[in-house]
């Protein structure tokens, strides 16, 4: 007994460090699989007809793509780097874009089949009807299913017999055909509820797709804007990733030196006022960078003002949402900046009459600098009894703009121009 003991420990033991060793194989087979960067090439997708396995595949590549992309954005000090990291994701984008479609194109395979399936089940359903009402029909004939008033009307008993075991013979099949008809009707009533949630499907997915197509579009817009502005030159990409940085960090001085923190949602009654406080998007990060609207996002919240005047359905979220307007990796936005359709921007250094001109046709954009304290941008909307009425992205809706600061810290203005 000891002997068995002994062995059957062992044997135990051999099999606990098998179990593990293997375990520990497939842990370090795992990572050292699909995520590695350099292996994200190996992902060959093919899309064969099999939708559940194309989108598998491109859903490792993705995970690789992404894993290669978060130590590329920690690099991201040089163009080369700037320009990978957005190939990088660009090809992140036309993934999920390919998955999305594949994802629709199976949901589509589904609602065929769910379609033949519920037209059989229609013809099916038909046919009992048919065969009910003929069997109710062939029970009428008969007069009754009595057996004693059957006795009654036979002429003999060998009739009586007979018409009785027909008779039940037939109420049998009925029972039976209704017990069919109600079960296919419950599998009529279960496919065609399966087919409208994936209809249901469908519709959002191919929503998604078009998100993800306009995300791609602003992708490879930013890509664009970066080799315009750079001339694809690493001093001048050194360069202005200095200014970005330096206008960035006055805006965090801005928001530090004012105090406060997010707000509830913010509505002025001209409709068109945006808060970066605001806790609808005030967590939200801007472009490709780690800052939030709430401590940088007096620009974004400022652009989106003026295209919300203009009628256009935009947020804070939907501009800073978009790289495109991004320098790099940073919360920078570039020039020329988002405005309403038919316009652009025009600069100009600070000077009341030139302020004035401008606030006769359309709300001005204004910097201000205010030293130590950092940078800010806000709308004024016009001027009302001699009083400039601004919308601030910080501080509030129609305040009176020399409440809160004078005109001598206003350093440059942009303004619509069609």
């Amino acid at each position: 007994m000891k002997s068995f003991w002994l062995t059957a420990t062992a044997s135990f033991k051999k099999s606990a460090l098998i179990l593990i060793l293997g375990g520990l194989t497939v842990f370090l087979l795992r990572n050292n699989s699909p995520i590695q960067a350099a292996n994200c090439e190996e992902f060959q997708c093919t899309n064969n007809g099999d939708q559940r396995a194309y989108t598998s595949c491109l859903s490792d590549k993705m995970a690789c793509l992404e894993s290669k992309l978060a130590d590329t954005k920690s690099q991201a000090d040089t163009l080369s780097s700037a320009i990978s990291m957005l190939n990088g994701k660009i090809q992140v984008q036309e993934l999920q874009i390919a998955q999305t479609a594949a994802e629709i194109k199976q949901l589509e395979n589904e609602i065929g089949e769910l379609s033949t399936r519920i037209t059989g089940l229609e013809l099916s359903l038909d046919r009992m009807s048919t065969l009910l009402i003929e069997r109710a029909q062939t029970i009428y004939k008969q007069g009754t299913t009595n057996p004693f008033l059957l006795l009654t009307e036979s002429d003999s008993l060998s009739e009586f017999m007979t018409d009785y075991k027909y008779t039940q013979m037939a109420q049998r099949h009925i029972s039976q055909v209704m017990k069919q008809a109600e079960n296919q009707r419950l599998d009529y009533d279960q496919q065609k509820n399966l087919k409208e949630i994936k209809q249901t499907e469908v519709a959002k997915k191919k929503a998604l797709l078009e998100k993800q197509q306009q995300d791609l579009n602003q992708q490879k817009q930013g890509k664009q804007n970066l080799l315009n502005i750079t001339k694809n030159d690493e001093q001048r990409y050194q360069q202005l990733l200095s200014q970005a940085r330096s206008e960035i960090a006055s805006f965090k001085n801005f928001a530090t030196s004012k105090g406060g923190g997010v707000v509830s949602a913010q509505n002025s009654p001209d409709g068109w006022y945006f808060s970066q406080r605001d806790e609808r998007w005030a967590n939200q990060g801007i472009g490709s960078s780690a800052e939030s609207i709430l401590n940088v996002g007096c620009l974004v919240s400022s652009t989106a003002m003026i295209k919300k005047k203009f009628g256009e359905d935009v947020t804070p979220s939907s501009i800073a949402g978009n790289s495109g307007y991004f320098f790099s990796n940073t919360a920078y936005m570039l020039k020329p900046w988002p405005a309403p359709s038919g316009y652009h921007y025009a600069d100009a250094g600070f000077s009341q009459s030139k302020l004035d001109e401008e606030l006769n046709k359309n709300p001005v954009i204004v910097r201000i600098s205010a030293g130590p304290y950092g940078t800010h941008f806000v709308v004024i909307k016009e001027k009302k009894d001699g009083a400039y009425i601004m919308h601030d992205p910080w501080e509030g809706f129609d305040k009176k703009f020399t409440d809160f600061y004078s005109l001598g810290q206003i350093s440059r203005i942009s303004y619509l121009v069609k």
